[in-house]
């Protein structure tokens, strides 16, 4: 029920403050409006090895052989999977959504940002400084807040 108001409330340009940030250190006149927690996730390729031998075995006396041959094989990409890259704190300011995680941080000002794709879960932010989108999940039902929060303060900076 609380996210449902905070997304009417940010669609209708009232955004709030977050009076002591975690981990961000806001720029001059940066105002942070809103910070939840969320996983980084990254695309992985599943590789399997496929290959085989070949080659011809000599006996040499009772019990002995020798053996030569050769093997080839490759690695395949056989599909792909999504897993969690690091997890930290999202962070959506009057200039940027900025991820500070514990091994990888990433900022994105909205001047750089193309685009944003929702989920219930979940916000992809692609950004035209950036060859990957930036796929974030996020507790059930936050999706749609940070894309109002996000939608919001681009609309009040331009």
């Amino acid at each position: 029920m609380f996210t449902r108001l905070a997304v009417a409330s940010a669609n209708a340009g009232r955004l709030g403050e977050v009076e002591e940030p975690q981990r961000i250190l806001p720029k001059r006149g940066e105002i942070v409006h809103l910070q939840t927690e969320s996983a980084l996730l990254k695309e992985v390729a599943i590789r399997q090895w496929q290959g085989g031998s070949s080659g011809v075995s000599f006996r040499i006396a009772k019990g002995v052989s020798y053996r030569t041959g050769q093997v080839k094989g490759r690695s395949v990409v056989i599909g792909s999977e999504i897993r969690v890259e690091d997890t930290g704190v999202l962070s959506v300011t009057s200039t940027r959504v900025a991820f500070l995680g514990d091994r990888k941080t990433v900022d994105i000002p909205y001047t750089k940002l193309v685009g944003l794709d929702v989920f219930s879960d979940g916000v992809t932010l692609r950004s035209s400084s950036r060859q990957n989108a930036v796929v974030m999940r996020l507790n059930e039902g936050y999706g749609e807040l940070v894309a109002a929060t996000i939608n919001a303060a681009m609309q009040s900076i331009l």
